[in-house]
């Protein structure tokens, strides 16, 4: 299980503009930023975006699958009727505990 302190172990933070000294290091960048993109507007296969860039496809992979598992993270679960009914059985609970002393 991959968990977000694993996560951030593994980033390499990316570097600034004035940093990219190689036209492979510039084309990773611009790869990633595509796939980013790509990944916003809904694509969801990792490795058919990857492979888009086979020059710098070993070195996006990881971090497309960081970028994956943090949008899966982010969207939060519908809340439900019974999620709704139990918050207020407790807050009405609370009300009457803190009303009796």
């Amino acid at each position: 299980m991959v968990t977000w302190g694993t996560m951030k172990r593994e980033i390499v933070p990316l570097p600034s503009v004035k940093e990219l000294r190689t036209a492979s290091e510039l084309a990773a960048a611009r790869a990633l930023e595509e796939c980013l993109q790509a990944i916003e507007q809904g694509e969801v296969d990792m490795d058919a975006l990857a492979g888009r860039y086979p020059e710098v496809e070993e070195e996006i992979r990881p971090l497309l699958g960081i970028a994956q598992q943090l949008r899966q993270g982010a969207t939060a679960p519908p809340i439900t009727v019974e999620f709704l009914e139990g918050l207020r059985a407790q807050l009405m609970s609370h009300k009457v505990t803190t009303r009796a002393s």
